[in-house]
C-alpha cells in the first residue's frame, strides 16, 4: 500500500513541474520586458549616476639625493656649535623624516585645512553648496593605506594614498596637493624645530660673550685703579723714574711687575704713561671672543629666510596616476546585474500571475 502512494506522489511533482515550466513558457514575453525595462532603468543609471575616478600614489623614505642640503645643515649646525651641540642620531635618519611627513599627511586637521584651500571647495561654495557637506565627501574620497609588514620586506616603509575626483584631472591634482602640501608643513615643522636648536645655541653664545666683554672691562677698569693708586703712592714717596731691578748688596731683589703692591716703584713717569695709553686704547679681547663672533654670524645664515634650505620628506615610488577608467559606476556589472535582477522580477510576476490564473479555475470549477 505504501509503495503505489510514493509513485503517485512523485509523478505529482513532475507532471506540476512541467506544468509550471510550461506556464513560465507561456509568460515568456512578460520575463523577458520585465529584463529588458530593468536592463534600460540600469543603463539609465550609469548615465545619470556623477562619475568618480581615482588617482593613486605610493610614497616612502626619501633617498638620500632627496636630503643631502638638509644633512648639510645639519652638519654645518653641528660643525658650529662644536662641543656645544649634542645632536639626536635620529635627526640624520631618513625614516624620522619620513614619519613627519606622515604625521602630517594623516593628521585630519591637516587634510580639513588642505581641502578647505582647493580650487574645489571654493567653487563647489560659490555654487551654494553648504560647506560641511562638501567637506565630508571629500572626506571619503581620501585613502590612505600603510604597506602590511608581512606583505612587504620591513624596511620597505611606504604607504599608499588616493584620492577620488569627478574627472582624472580632478583626481591627480587633489592627490598631488595632498601629497606636496603635506611635505610642506612637515619641512616646515622641522626647520622651525632647527630655528630654535639655533636660537637656543644663540642665546648661549650671546651669554658667553656678554660674560666676557664683562670680565676684560673689569679687568682693566681694576688695572687702572691699582695704577692710579700705585702713582699717588709714588709721588708721595717722590719715586720719579723706574727703581732697578736686580740684586742689590747681594741681597735680590724685587720686580714691581710682578706685585701690585710694588707698582709705584716703576716710578711717576711710567705709571702716567702707562694710564694714559690704558684710558685711551681700545678693550682688548681673547681669542675666544672672536671665534664666538664668527659662530654668531654663521648661525645667522643657517636660520637666512631668503636662501631656504630644498629637500623631500619623502619619495614617490609610484607618482599620483592619471585615472585611465572610471572607479564609478561599473556600467557593464551594473547593467549586467540590473538585467539579471529584471530576469528574477520577471519569473516572480510569472509565478504570481499563473497562481492567480489557477485559483481563478479552480474557483470557476463547478462543485
Amino acid at each position: 500500500m505504501t509503495q503505489p502512494s510514493n509513485n503517485v506522489v512523485n509523478q505529482d511533482d513532475e507532471i506540476d513541474l512541467v506544468a509550471l515550466m510550461f506556464s513560465l513558457w507561456k509568460r515568456k514575453w512578460t520575463i523577458i520586458w520585465t529584463a529588458i525595462v530593468f536592463a534600460i532603468a540600469s543603463i539609465g543609471y550609469v548615465f545619470v549616476t556623477p562619475q568618480v575616478w581615482t588617482s593613486t600614489a605610493v610614497v616612502t623614505v626619501p633617498q638620500m639625493k632627496n636630503i643631502v642640503n638638509y644633512l648639510g645643515q645639519i652638519q654645518q649646525y653641528t660643525s658650529i656649535g662644536n662641543q656645544y651641540t649634542k645632536l639626536p642620531s635620529y635627526l640624520f635618519d631618513q625614516s624620522w623624516l619620513f614619519d613627519k611627513f606622515k604625521n602630517v599627511l594623516l593628521s585630519k586637521e591637516y587634510q580639513m585645512f588642505y581641502l578647505k584651500q582647493t580650487d574645489y571647495y571654493k567653487d563647489a561654495i560659490k555654487q551654494g553648496k553648504n560647506p560641511h557637506q562638501i567637506l565630508n565627501e571629500l572626506f571619503k574620497d581620501i585613502k590612505i593605506n600603510k604597506f602590511d609588514p608581512k606583505d612587504v620586506p620591513v624596511a620597505f616603509n611606504g604607504i599608499t594614498v588616493s584620492f577620488s575626483g569627478s574627472t582624472p584631472e580632478v583626481a591627480q591634482k587633489l592627490l598631488s596637493g595632498l601629497i606636496e602640501n603635506a611635505d610642506h608643513y612637515a619641512k616646515q615643522n622641522i626647520f622651525e624645530n632647527q630655528v630654535a636648536r639655533v636660537n637656543d645655541l644663540h642665546a648661549g653664545l650671546e651669554l658667553e660673550i656678554e660674560r666676557i666683554q664683562e670680565n676684560v672691562k673689569a679687568a682693566k677698569e681694576n688695572k687702572i685703579q691699582l695704577l692710579e693708586q700705585a702713582l699717588q703712592i709714588a709721588k708721595k714717596a717722590g719715586i720719579k723714574n723706574y727703581q732697578l731691578v736686580g740684586e742689590t748688596n747681594g741681597h735680590v731683589g724685587v720686580n714691581p711687575l710682578l706685585d701690585d703692591n710694588l707698582l709705584f716703584m716703576l716710578g711717576e713717569k711710567n705709571l702716567m704713561a702707562q694710564l694714559e695709553s690704558l684710558k685711551s686704547s681700545p678693550y682688548v679681547y681673547p681669542t675666544r671672543y672672536y671665534q664666538i663672533k664668527a659662530q654668531l654670524e654663521a648661525l645667522m645664515k643657517l636660520t637666512d629666510n631668503d636662501k631656504p634650505v630644498k629637500f623631500q620628506t619623502y619619495t614617490y615610488q609610484d607618482a599620483p596616476s592619471y585615472p585611465v577608467s572610471r572607479t564609478k559606476p561599473k556600467r557593464a556589472i551594473i547593467v549586467v546585474a540590473g538585467t539579471v535582477a529584471g530576469g528574477v522580477v520577471g519569473v516572480l510576476i510569472a509565478l504570481f500571475m499563473n497562481a492567480v490564473a489557477t485559483y481563478r479555475r479552480k474557483e470557476n470549477m463547478p462543485e
